[in-house]
């Protein structure tokens, strides 16, 4: 028993450094120069627009059977308590200890980035050997392919949830400004827009409100120098619910429903996966997969690029009613770290044990599901919650919060360590 302990301890803590490793590599280019604020962002959309769909694609599609998706339903409905439960843990600290509405956020959605990353040097030292073997006669190497899966699965849905409950908590902390005449001789400060797949999208004033000013210039005799300006009607309800149809529909759940069609068809199934007798396998499938694999490498670079220059960036000229930016709520910041890396995976356990013992029907008798179930919500929050803030636009002092908020909890990534190795110790006493 001590020894199988210390086998997953060891081995958690060689992922959990090699993934600080690689977030340091990235934060160490941004900080020589190498990597500025528009090539990050560019790199980060690559990643979630290009490699993360085409890793889903390839990874989800070959385990995506019909009786597979038949079974998954209770994975996903997993997904949805935990996170819930991240909400309802987060709303509770904030009353009682009357923390910022952003620790709501904070404490449900998680980077899962981290998982994705510790689950490659898990396979190579050995610590997932004993929950692979549900398949008969399947390697570890299959089972991690499959670990990947509940993931990425576990990924869409707090997606999905993040963008619809996130920022309603997060704008909580916008203070209520009075309205302020519009001056055209004054330079506008751009407004931030959050992109589908969660990236940050700058657009100037100039360009986002031109479209509902419409200047109406005229003699000079009894006319201000500058004209006068008209609002336009808001925007239907044809046009807002459209827009919310395309948000929702992001690169990766498109990924997720080509996975889903690819695996589902025979035809398909057959034309895309099988590397015996497909055509297309050594080709379109094998580039694809090559896309895939840059992403759980590259995403961790770039989030500490991202780190880095959420730290280095320039304060903005506060105003007269405004604070300057402060160091960390650290009352906030010790509060979502117990909860991330304390109550949840507790809460996580104590419901995997439940379930198994319970030996209900409905549930795959998988160790490597029953594994990913305490894995995936557990870690540091993740880097949207300063895209949430910015689309909310707060104020700079809450923003600088944030940004130092998430750079501590990176640095406490490696408690992640003894969760894994918590986890490992439970699923194998539950076989």
């Amino acid at each position: 028993m001590a020894n199988s302990l210390l086998v997953s301890l060891s081995g958690a803590v060689q992922s959990a450094v090699s993934v600080e490793l690689t977030i340091c590599a990235g934060y160490a280019t941004a900080a020589y120069g190498l990597l500025d604020a528009p090539g990050t962002h560019k790199l980060s959309s690559v990643c979630t627009r290009v490699f993360l769909p085409c890793l889903i694609v390839v990874a989800c599609a070959p385990q995506l059977a019909w009786a597979d998706i038949k079974e998954l339903w209770v994975f996903i409905a997993w997904s949805f308590l935990t996170i819930t439960a991240g909400f309802g843990i987060g709303w509770i600290g904030r009353s009682a200890f009357k923390l910022p509405g952003w620790t709501v956020t904070a404490c449900a959605i998680n980077t899962n980035s981290l998982p994705l990353l510790v689950l490659q040097p898990l396979q190579h030292t050995g610590a997932l050997d004993r929950l692979a073997g549900w398949v008969p006669g399947e390697t570890v190497d299959k089972a991690i392919d499959r670990a990947r899966i509940y993931v990425l699965l576990y990924m869409l849905v707090q997606l999905t949830y993040a963008f619809a409950a996130g920022p309603s908590w997060v704008k909580k902390d916008k203070a209520i400004e009075p309205e302020k005449v519009f001056d055209v001789e004054q330079p506008c400060r751009p407004r931030r827009y959050l992109s589908p797949d969660g990236d940050l999208e700058r657009v100037s004033l100039l360009a986002d409100d031109a479209s509902l000013l419409t200047p109406n210039y005229g003699t000079r005799r009894g006319r201000s120098p500058v004209g006068s300006f008209h609002l336009a009607p808001p925007p239907s309800l044809l046009s807002r619910a459209w827009s919310g149809t395309i948000a929702f529909f992001n690169p990766p759940l498109i990924a997720a429903v080509v996975a889903v069609v690819i695996g589902v068809v025979p035809f398909l199934h057959q034309l895309f996966l099988n590397a015996g007798s497909s055509p297309l396998y050594p080709s379109i499938t094998t580039a694809v997969k090559n896309l895939g694999d840059l992403f759980i490498s590259l995403q961790s670079f770039t989030l500490g690029a991202q780190l880095y220059l959420s730290r280095a960036r320039p304060a903005e000229e506060p105003t007269p009613d405004e604070k300057p930016p402060t160091g960390p709520a650290w009352r906030a910041t010790l509060f979502v770290l117990v909860v991330r890396f304390l109550l949840m995976p507790v809460v996580c356990i104590a419901g995997v044990y439940a379930l198994v013992k319970s030996d209900v029907a409905w549930l795959r008798r998988d160790p490597m599901l029953w594994f990913i179930m305490i894995l995936s919500p557990q870690g540091p929050p993740a880097i949207l919650l300063s895209a949430i803030a910015e689309i909310v636009q707060l104020s700079a002092d809450v923003e600088a919060q944030i940004a130092a908020f998430l750079f501590i909890s990176y640095l406490a990534s490696p408690l992640i360590a003894i969760v894994i190795s918590a986890a490992i110790e439970v699923v194998d006493a539950l076989q």
